[in-house]
């Protein structure tokens, strides 16, 4: 405690009642917290910004270093398309992979939608500045 309040003092430590502030839905061009996208290189448990453990999939882990503001949709699709080319990822249908190009993309936009989704409800998600 002592530690604490000696942080508070010089500045190092600020304490809030608000809630830190997380995109309510994905951009157009989406933005992940910076410590999230670092974290997400050290494995595939985050911390979101509610100070939540977060335990990302392999999609997830996939698009999470990709989230910089930089990549659209589109290109989130694509580099997940690239992915499962590299055989990083696999989307299945009833047990089976799915190796059609259509299929993939098809598969590879449906799961950045659903990705996002999840990225926004559970707070690791910000609003460009």
């Amino acid at each position: 405690l002592d530690a604490f309040m000696k942080m508070l003092q010089v500045g190092l430590l600020s304490l809030s009642l608000e809630a830190a502030p997380c995109a309510a839905r994905a951009a157009e061009r989406p933005l992940a917290d910076p410590l999230v996208r670092a974290d997400v290189a050290q494995g595939s448990t985050v911390v979101n910004r509610r100070h939540e453990l977060i335990t990302l999939g392999v999609v997830a882990r996939e698009l999470m270093p990709l989230l910089d503001g930089s990549h659209d949709r589109a290109a989130l699709r694509d580099k997940l398309v690239e992915a499962v080319n590299a055989g990083r990822v696999a989307f299945l249908r009833e047990g089976m992979a799915i190796t059609s190009a259509e299929g993939i993309a098809r598969e590879a936009a449906s799961h950045v939608e659903t990705t996002l989704a999840e990225f926004a409800r559970t707070g690791l998600l910000v609003d460009a500045e």
